[in-house]
C-alpha cells in the first residue's frame, strides 16, 4: 500500500516475531533496536498493531506490558466502540421561542402537540413550530383543546378564570358572578373539564367539574381540594384535605368518592397526579422529613416507584402517565434533581437516554403521551432553564422471519414501527438495483412487494421529523 502512493504511517514492530512464518515480510532487529518497515502491507504488521492502522488509533506503548489476551480483548472493545458507536434512544429538542431566555411546558398530547410559558409568553409548539396563545395553557386533549386561565377586569379588579382555547378564541368557562377566581386544569376528549375555584360567598378553593356549560361542584364535603387530571373515562384525580395538615391522594370515578391508600413508611401524605385511560394512576407519597416516594396505583394496589440509583436518600414524584403504563417524574437528594423514566418495573435516568454530546442537564420530567413523546425542563447547552422534548428513535419491526424462501412473486409483510414515525416506506435493494415504492402511510405498517428469481432484499424505513431513522430488512430467496 505504501508503495502505491500511500501516505499511512508505518508503525515500529515488535521484536519476539516468528518471521519464519512470512519470510521477506519483516525487518531484520540487531541487538533490542528496533527498524522501522518501510515497505510494508497491513499483513506484515503484527496483528493488534494490525488492528490500530485499520481503526487509525496510535500504537499505545502501555499495551505492551499486558498479555496478549488482555491486550487483545482491549482493542477489540476500542474497534467495537469506533466502529459501531451506541446511538441513544432520544433525540432532545430545545423548546424555547426565539428571543426568549427561559421556557417551562405544560401538557403534550399523542399529537405531539406541546403547551408550556416562556417568558412573558404563552406558546403552543406543533412540527417545529412556535405559536403565541392569549391564555395560560394547563392542559390539552386529544383534538388540541386547551384550557388553563386567562385574567378578566371584573369590577375594576383584574380576575384569573378559567377558559378554553380552540380554533383561535378563548371561551371563559366561569363567570365573575359564579366565582371570584378560577383556574381550569385539564380536559378530556369529551370536553370534560376539571379545575378549582373560589366561590361568590366563600374563601375556600372549591373543585369543579365543568360538562355541557354545567358546572358542578363534584366533592361537597371537602374543606378543600385540587382535582389535576381527567381521563376519557370520566375518572377524576387529584388531592385534598383529609384533616388539618394532611393532604391524601382522591380518585372520583362515576359519582363516588375514593381515597387511595399510602404506600409503607410514607404515610404522612400523599398527591395523585395523573390518571390514565386504564385507570391507572401516578402521584407520591410523602413521609417524615421531606422524603417522598413515586407510585403507580394500578388494581387497587399502589406500588412504590424507587429512584434511577436505588437510593434510600432520594425522593420520587410522579408527575403524569399514558396509556401504556410508562411514569415520568423527578427525583431528588437535596441537590441536585433529576428526572426519570418508569417502565416495566425498572426506573431509568432521563440524563442516561439522551446524546453526552447534547449537554443537557435533565431536571424534570413533566409529561408523557402515548408515543413515548417526554416534556420536561432542564439546563441548555448556555446554562439557561428551558422546556425539552424528547422524542423516541424509531425502531422498525418486520412479523415472521428474517429469511424467507417461496416460489410466489409476490410477497405481503406487517408489522410496526414505534418512536412515532411521520412516515413509513418500503423499498427493494438487490446487488445493483434499488427500487424505492410510495410511503405505507400506516402504523401497523403493510407492504407488497414484487419479487424477482433469486435474492430480493426487502426493507422497510421509517423515520422522525427530527431526521432520525430506522431500517429493518428481510431476505426473500425466490425460486
Amino acid at each position: 500500500m505504501a508503495g502505491a502512493g500511500s501516505s499511512l504511517r508505518a508503525y515500529p514492530l515488535m521484536p519476539r516475531i516468528n518471521r519464519r512464518r512470512m519470510p521477506g515480510c519483516f525487518p531484520q532487529f540487531s541487538g533490542k533496536r528496533r527498524k522501522v518497515c518501510k515497505e510494508f502491507t497491513p499483513d506484515c504488521l503484527y496483528p493488534l498493531d494490525t488492528l490500530l492502522f485499520l481503526l487509525n488509533l496510535p500504537r499505545l506503548p502501555s499495551l505492551l506490558r499486558l498479555s496478549v489476551h488482555y491486550r487483545l480483548s482491549l482493542l477489540i472493545g476500542l474497534a467495537i466502540a469506533h466502529l459501531s458507536p451506541a446511538a441513544s434512544p432520544y433525540i432532545i429538542t430545545d423548546l424555547c421561542p426565539p428571543g426568549s431566555t427561559q421556557s417551562r411546558p405544560f401538557a403534550i398530547n399523542s399529537a405531539g402537540t406541546v403547551t408550556g410559558r416562556a417568558n412573558d409568553t404563552r406558546f403552543v409548539y406543533q412540527n417545529g413550530t412556535f405559536t403565541n396563545i392569549p391564555c395560560l395553557p394547563l392542559g390539552i386533549n386529544e383534538a388540541g383543546t386547551i384550557v388553563g386561565n386567562e385574567l378578566f377586569t371584573d369590577d375594576g379588579n383584574n380576575n384569573l378564570q378559567a377558559v378554553s382555547f380552540s380554533g383561535g378564541v378563548v371561551t371563559r368557562l366561569i363567570s365573575f358572578a359564579q366565582a371570584t377566581l378560577s383556574s381550569a386544569a385539564a380536559i378530556n376528549a369529551s370536553g370534560q373539564i376539571v379545575g378549582t375555584a373560589v366561590f361568590q360567598g366563600s374563601s375556600l378553593t372549591r373543585p369543579f367539574l365543568y360538562q355541557n356549560g354545567t358546572l358542578t361542584d363534584f366533592i361537597p364535603s371537602a374543606t378543600y381540594a385540587n382535582p389535576v387530571d381527567i381521563n376519557d373515562h370520566g375518572q377524576i384525580v387529584g388531592s385534598f384535605t383529609a384533616s388539618p395538615g394532611e393532604q391524601r391522594a382522591f380518585l372520583f370515578d362515576n359519582g363516588n368518592f375514593h381515597v387511595l391508600g399510602r404506600l409503607p413508611h410514607y404515610v404522612r401524605g400523599s398527591e395523585a397526579d395523573a390518571i390514565n385511560a386504564r385507570g391507572e394512576i401516578t402521584g407520591a407519597c410523602y413521609g417524615t422529613g421531606d422524603n417522598a416516594r413515586a407510585f403507580i396505583y394500578q388494581k387497587g394496589k399502589m406500588v412504590q416507584i424507587d429512584p434511577p440509583k436505588n437510593s434510600r436518600e432520594h425522593s420520587t414524584y410522579g408527575t403524569d402517565i399514558n396509556d401504556l403504563g410508562q411514569v415520568v417524574g423527578r427525583y431528588r437528594n437535596r441537590n441536585p434533581i433529576g428526572a426519570f423514566l418508569y417502565e416495566n418495573g425498572r426506573t431509568i435516568d432521563l440524563q442516561d437516554l439522551i446524546p453526552a454530546s447534547s449537554r443537557w442537564i435533565i431536571e424534570e420530567g413533566i409529561a408523557i403521551n402515548n408515543n413515548g413523546l417526554i416534556i420536561g425542563t432542564g439546563v441548555n447547552p448556555a446554562g439557561e432553564n428551558h422546556a425539552f422534548l424528547l422524542t423516541p428513535r424509531p425502531v422498525v419491526t418486520i412479523r415472521g422471519p428474517k429469511r424467507i424462501i417461496t416460489t410466489r412473486s409476490s410477497i405481503t409483510l406487517r408489522g410496526t414501527a414505534t418512536g412515532n414515525p411521520d412516515h413509513i416506506q418500503a423499498s427493494t435493494g438487490h446487488k445493483r438495483h434499488n427500487g424505492v415504492r410510495p410511503a405505507i402511510g400506516t402504523n401497523p405498517w403493510r407492504a407488497t412487494f414484487t419479487l424477482h428469481k433469486g435474492n430480493n432484499y426487502l426493507n422497510i424505513r421509517a423515520g422522525i421529523p427530527q431526521g432520525s431513522s430506522a431500517t429493518a430488512t428481510v431476505l426473500v430467496i425466490r425460486r
